[in-house]
Parts: structure tokens; C-alpha cells; sequence
């Protein structure tokens, strides 16, 4: 019988390189559009989070995903001081936390090696603006992929991510997303998972929460029965909620299609 192996920490990744159970991948598309520009403070040292504005969208651990990502997009330097921790769990290929299941992963150590030394030598980037649509958007296939039992960024509607969240609104420049199977029991670890990328070595999902022309982003949590909680996060450059009544940006100008 194959087994399928374990991918850091208790995982399993999305993309559109096809592999064995579950597909690992992410997604990207580029348009040619002008940009938008975002900024933050960024300090010093690491904080153990970085907060977001309290939205009725997103649940409690929705927002301590972006809370978590933003935190590593602003301080990879500190950041790289857990991925560092985990590394006395290790033998071999194999992850071993106190009080838990041993995890195969594909790399071992080769792997966190690898993204502290990614994250050490990272620029810090501003955090990610959360918007409605583009979480509308990630619940959309989060809730396809739970009922239908398909695996990708293909909904089964035959939409992919650019169509998905041009139902809620205008996207600019380029427009990605990952996908997390049997997601890990907390924030920190769903994120470290993502940034490491066992077994996928295009790092595609690290590359997607650390490219430096994603500002905004969403993101949904589903369930599926055989692969338990699921999470999608929707990234783009810039993005214009779609107002009651059509699409009409701020300035009053029609949103144009950006794809």
C-alpha cells in the first residue's frame, strides 16, 4: 500500500503540480495593472502577533491565520527563531512533539534548514489588508472542495481563482492562492507550514505570503470528512470590494475587469 507522507506539521499542501493523494501547489496569475502601494510600522523585534482590525467575517481563527502571516511578512528575521525550535524535534525525516503522533515529512530538517535561512535573508514586507470579497472568495471553493470532494483551485463550477473573486470585486497586478489540507491545530504551525513547503520544492505557497506585490488578501476555513478542516487564502495585489447595485469603484468610475 503507498503512504502518503506527512507534510510539516500534520498538513497537507495544494498546487497545481499534481502529485499522488493530495495535489501540492498554489496558484498565481499575473495581469498587467497598475499597482497599489500599502504601508506599515515594523518593529524591531518579534511580537507574538500582529493584530487586525476586528471584522464580522472572518472567525477567530481565520484572523489569527493573516495575524500570523502578517507577522512573518513584517518580522522574518525574528520569525525564523520558531521554525529554529522545532528543529530538536526532528530525527531523521521524522517529527516528534511531545505528547503527539510521529509525522513523516519528506525533507527532515534539509527543509526548516532551508527556510530559516529563506527567512534570515527576507525582507520585511508591509502586512496584508484583509477584504470581504476576497474572503467570499476563498469561502466559495473552501465550501466546494468540502462537498464536492475535489482536490485543486478548479471549482468544480469550472471557476479558478480569478474568476472566483472577480464575483465580489475588481483585483490588480496578480492574484494567488493556497490551499491547506488537514490543517494544523494552531495559526503558528498552519503558517510554518506553508513557509517550509515540505516535500514541494517551487516553495510555491512560501513564495505566495512573501510576494512583495501581494497587499490583500482573504481567506476561509471548511470542512471536509476525510481530510478535516481545510483552509484557502486568496492573495492580490490590490483589490475594490463590488458595491450593492454593480460594480462601481470608489471614485464613482466604473471597476473595469482586470482579467
Amino acid at each position: 500500500m503507498k503512504r502518503t507522507p506527512v507534510l510539516f506539521p500534520a498538513i497537507l499542501l495544494c498546487s497545481l503540480l499534481i502529485t499522488a493523494f493530495v495535489a501540492p501547489h498554489n496558484y498565481r496569475l499575473t495581469a498587467q495593472q497598475p499597482g497599489i502601494a500599502a504601508t506599515a510600522q515594523i518593529g524591531g523585534s518579534v511580537s507574538s502577533s500582529v493584530s487586525l482590525p476586528t471584522v464580522d467575517y472572518l472567525s477567530p481563527v481565520e484572523s489569527e491565520i493573516i495575524s500570523e502571516m502578517n507577522l512573518a511578512r513584517t518580522q522574518p528575521k525574528a520569525y525564523a527563531a520558531f521554525l529554529e525550535e522545532t528543529k530538536k524535534y526532528y530525527s531523521s525525516n521524522q517529527l516528534r512533539y511531545p505528547g503527539r503522533p510521529v509525522e513523516t515529512t519528506v525533507e527532515g530538517l534539509i527543509a526548516i534548514e532551508e527556510a530559516i535561512s529563506f527567512l534570515r535573508a527576507q525582507n520585511p514586507l508591509p502586512p496584508l489588508k484583509v477584504y470581504k470579497g476576497m474572503s467570499l472568495a476563498a469561502k466559495d471553493q473552501a465550501r466546494d472542495l468540502g462537498t464536492s470532494g475535489n482536490t485543486g483551485h478548479k471549482g468544480s463550477d469550472g471557476s479558478t481563482p480569478n474568476v472566483r473573486v472577480g464575483r465580489y470585486g475588481d483585483w490588480l497586478n496578480s492574484i494567488g492562492e493556497n490551499i491547506v489540507y488537514q490543517a494544523a491545530t494552531s495559526a503558528r504551525e498552519s503558517v510554518m507550514g506553508l513557509i517550509v513547503d515540505d516535500g514541494i520544492p517551487p516553495r510555491g505557497h512560501r513564495k505566495n505570503i512573501f510576494d512583495s506585490t501581494y497587499n490583500v488578501a482573504g481567506i476561509a476555513l471548511g470542512e471536509r470528512s476525510n481530510l478535516g478542516t481545510l483552509c484557502v487564502i486568496t492573495f492580490a495585489g490590490g483589490f475594490t470590494e463590488k458595491l450593492a447595485g454593480g460594480a462601481v469603484a470608489p471614485n464613482g468610475k466604473p471597476a473595469a475587469r482586470k482579467y
